[in-house]
């Protein structure tokens, strides 16, 4: 496994894909509560409103969405047991970013 400061990466992700940085137990169904359910291959835009500080929703991603990569089964590893170890990259808020929609 690689390691960060002499701790195992598959150690090291739960917390950081849980809300808060918590381990919680997730649950798919709080983010369908929580979030908008956006058109798949649509992107999400949202008009600003003309009454100020009216918070955006986010799309709605249930972890469950990553299969083999959510470690959400007890034991998994993120793919580190098969060689096929998973990536995730975090995004967050990129504005007026639209990946596809410009080539050049």
């Amino acid at each position: 496994y690689w390691e960060v400061l002499g701790v195992p990466y598959p150690l090291l992700v739960p917390p950081f894909l849980s809300p808060g940085g918590g381990s919680p137990a997730y649950n798919d169904s709080i983010q369908a509560a929580r979030n908008a359910p956006c058109a798949p291959g649509r992107y999400n835009e949202q008009p600003d409103e003309p009454v100020p500080n009216v918070p955006k929703r986010a799309c709605r991603f249930g972890r469950s969405l990553l299969g083999p990569c959510a470690g959400l089964g007890p034991g998994d590893d993120y793919g580190y047991g098969t060689g096929r170890p998973c990536v995730l990259l975090k995004v967050n808020r990129v504005i007026n970013f639209f990946p596809g929609r410009n080539k050049s």
